[in-house]
């Protein structure tokens, strides 16, 4: 399964027991949700440096392959990352069935910043990894 797809049918779901997603919108590599609270943008590349390059607004998603080096690119721009306060981050092994997410902001405020590359390659390797 390509990572658009997977992300596809993650995002309906998610929303299975909710129901707020009142309509999504699918393009090449964006998926936009609108919910009864508002609206979610998920921008979908297997490389997270093509992603940073995304000019974003409102609740946003970044879905990109859980592989070393994206996981190289979130610590290199970790810095820049923890100012968009409405940003997760994705990492995903489509044909295992397999996420793990972090909203940069968040995680800087509770988290060591002399633990962050370790707790970081911990969530990696928490899901099979495709390196």
């Amino acid at each position: 399964m390509q990572l658009r797809e997977w992300i596809s049918h993650y995002i309906v779901f998610k929303d299975a027991i909710k129901k707020q997603i009142v309509d999504i919108q699918e393009k090449q590599d964006v998926i936009l949700v609108r919910e009864k609270g508002g609206e979610k943008t998920y921008y979908i590349n297997t490389d997270l440096t093509q992603l940073l390059k995304k000019k974003n607004k409102g609740k946003t998603y970044y879905v990109c392959l859980n592989n070393k080096h994206n996981v190289g690119v979130l610590l290199r721009y970790w810095e820049t990352l923890i100012d968009n306060k409405q940003l997760t981050i994705l990492f995903v092994h489509p044909s295992l069935n397999e996420v793990w997410m972090i909203s940069p902001t968040t995680h800087e405020l509770i988290s060591e910043k002399e633990s962050l590359k370790e707790g970081i390659l911990t969530l990696h390797k928490s899901i099979t990894v495709m390196d």
